[in-house]
């Protein structure tokens, strides 16, 4: 009879921890110290003992069992070593916050050892193992604190593609006692595409993350159809709907402000009889990067005694982009005229818009029109600008073009161009023209800013005036329409606007005059009713709600700029996690240089990190 083979058993495998099973044969054994199979089959524990004792076995085995740590320095984190941790993090943190590279730290670096500490050793590699490993997740610690305090919280979403990669960060804004309205990068991701069903999956999940599903009471985005399907609000297939059917609050949407303001306008230029943006388009084209017409140009300004100035672009979704360039070309209009003129081979387009008198009124006019809406578009994007400052911009703005529109305001230099017409049909058509434009806006604004409306009622939270309880019951009550569950006693409310009234008579004015945000301002009072014993719970919810409502898209675009001035073509090769830290790091922390180091120096734990962020 043949000999029975032997076999790898798990006793062999327990007493030889460098062995491991050969897929498919249990005869053999695997060596993982030499990298080799032999055979168990004949002798089993003895040919294990003979393969441990050949010289190739034996020389792989010393050498894992050598160790490198006698060659280095234990890396103890003293209080000087700590110091230092301290300063390497917060050139790291420069490095962000002024959007310098991570290779411009290799010569920060050398010049600090050669200059100062010999031992500072912050390189790139580092610096960018330090900001992505230590301080962009010490922020998102700093944020899970926060919101685990805060009763209530708004958020913001949009998309913006760098080539092929489509982007989204998710923004949330939130009121605490000490620091006010604080607005954060809760989350920053790219996907596959832009469906509702996409863009709510990420914002829950983000949410979810940081157990503030029940606390969302307000949703900002672009007005588009995909974040809200519509003027109406009527359709499902839209983030907005899915994010108030998850919700528990009846959710607030918040069409960006802004965006409003630029169609209104937009839309309105829209129907006049000749295409100011277009011809504006056109002369900056035509002399942008042309050196021999500039130069002509600039003596044709020097013959009309006219100073010369570069002309401007302008584009759709640069909002305030077209105020200005109007403005170049008005100011250069006789120059441009003597110039085309003067060419041989002139755009036809151009040189017909300079010879005619209407169009030049028009230029005018929509001069006039657009300074009205480039400031309202201004106090709509400020930083702490809240969708109770939207609903009175827009009210404002829509008083003021009513007051235009029954006035028939031109303003005086078209006036005295319409003088110059040489037919009376054309000052009416033209009169007809205005009159269209003005109810044009005035439609736009009342379509698309109703959702703004119902938030007047909390405009006292602005604390422009001292709140009476008439306005505070109004917006009790439309508080209590979107928050049900809330428990809210009206009786401890009324001594508590007492209380603020009586703290207000004396501040309001000093407040108004040096322009203090509102939430400072309640952030202040409340501070000074918490050292004081004074009871300001009631309040204190409604005043979160109005303040965590943001008032336009904003915030979220200025990730976009920040994004486009750190992700540059000379730093293509940066990694989407890189990215978010560097964002996070730059957006969630507002510290100056210093301000960084002297609150990072008293964090420990954090510096000991700092230490240990790249281990040899």
């Amino acid at each position: 009879m043949p000999k029975r083979k032997s076999r790898l058993t798990q006793e062999l495998l327990e007493q030889y921890r460098f062995l491991r099973k050969v897929p498919g044969n249990d005869n053999a054994a695997f060596c993982t110290l030499c990298k080799c199979e032999f055979s168990v089959a004949h002798g089993g524990k003895a040919d294990v003992q003979s393969h441990s004792k050949t010289s190739k076995h034996k020389r792989w085995e010393q050498a894992g069992s050598s160790s490198v740590s006698p060659f280095f320095c234990q890396a103890a984190a003293g209080d000087e070593e700590l110091k230092r941790a301290a300063q390497e993090a917060t050139f790291a943190y420069h490095l962000v916050r002024h959007s310098h590279s991570f290779r411009s730290m290799d010569c920060t670096a050398g010049l600090t050892r050669k200059f100062y500490d010999q031992r500072f050793t912050c390189a790139r590699t580092k610096a960018e193992a330090i900001v992505t490993n230590v301080i962009a997740p010490h922020a998102m610690e700093l944020l899970q604190e926060d919101t685990a305090d805060v009763t209530f919280v708004s958020v913001a979403a949009d998309t913006s593609n760098r080539k092929a990669v489509k982007l989204l960060p998710v923004v949330i804004r939130y009121f605490t006692l000490t620091e006010g309205v604080s607005v954060k990068i809760l989350n920053f991701v790219s996907l596959p595409g832009e469906t509702s069903t996409l863009l709510f999956n990420e914002v829950e999940r983000s949410l979810s993350a940081f157990g503030l599903m029940d606390k969302v009471i307000g949703f900002c985005a672009d007005n588009t159809n995909t974040n809200f399907g519509g003027k109406a609000r009527r359709g499902q297939n839209n983030v907005f709907y899915r994010l108030d059917q998850a919700t528990p609050c009846s959710l607030i949407g918040v069409g960006c402000a802004a965006h409003i303001v630029h169609n209104a306008v937009q839309s309105a230029a829209d129907t006049l009889p000749c295409d100011i943006e277009n011809f504006v388009v056109k002369v900056f084209g035509y002399f942008h990067i042309y050196t021999v017409r500039t130069e002509e140009l600039k003596d044709f300004c020097n013959f009309v005694e006219i100073e010369h100035a570069t002309l401007l672009g302008t584009s759709r979704t640069r909002w305030l982009s077209l105020g200005p360039a109007v403005e170049r070309v008005l100011k250069l209009y006789p120059a441009l005229q003597s110039y085309f003129r003067s060419q041989d081979k002139a755009p036809n387009s151009i040189l017909k818009f300079l010879e005619d008198q209407v169009c030049e009124a028009w230029l005018w006019f929509i001069h006039n029109q657009l300074t009205l809406f480039n400031d309202a578009i201004k106090k709509l994007e400020k930083e702490k600008s809240s969708a109770i400052h939207s609903a009175l911009y827009l009210s404002s703005l829509k008083e003021k073009l009513m007051e235009r529109k029954a006035a028939l305001f031109m303003g005086l230099k078209v006036k005295s161009l319409l003088v110059g017409f040489q037919e009376r049909h054309q000052v009416d058509v033209f009169k007809k023209g205005v009159q269209n434009f003005y109810d044009c806006c005035i439609s736009y604004l009342q379509e698309w800013g109703s959702p703004f409306t119902e938030l007047k009622c909390l405009s006292w939270t602005l604390l422009e005036h001292a709140p009476e309880w008439d306005e505070v019951e109004c917006s009790l009550r439309y508080v209590s329409t979107k928050l049900p569950q809330s428990d809210i006693s009206e009786t401890e409310l009324f001594d508590e606007v007492t209380s603020v009234k009586t703290y207000t008579s004396e501040k309001i004015e000093q407040w108004n005059t040096i322009s203090t945000p509102a939430d400072e301002r309640w952030a202040e009072m409340f501070t000074h009713f918490k050292h004081s014993h004074v009871p300001f719970r009631n309040i204190f919810v409604i005043c979160q709600f109005a303040m965590c409502l943001p008032g336009t898209n904003a915030p979220v675009e200025r990730i976009f700029s920040i994004m486009n001035n750190t992700w540059t073509d000379e730093r293509n090769r940066m990694g989407l996690d890189t990215l978010k830290a560097l964002l996070i790091t730059r957006v969630n922390f507002q510290y100056s240089c210093s301000e960084f180091y002297t609150r990072i120096s008293d964090n420990r734990s954090l510096l000991k990190k700092v230490h240990s962020s790249m281990k040899y």
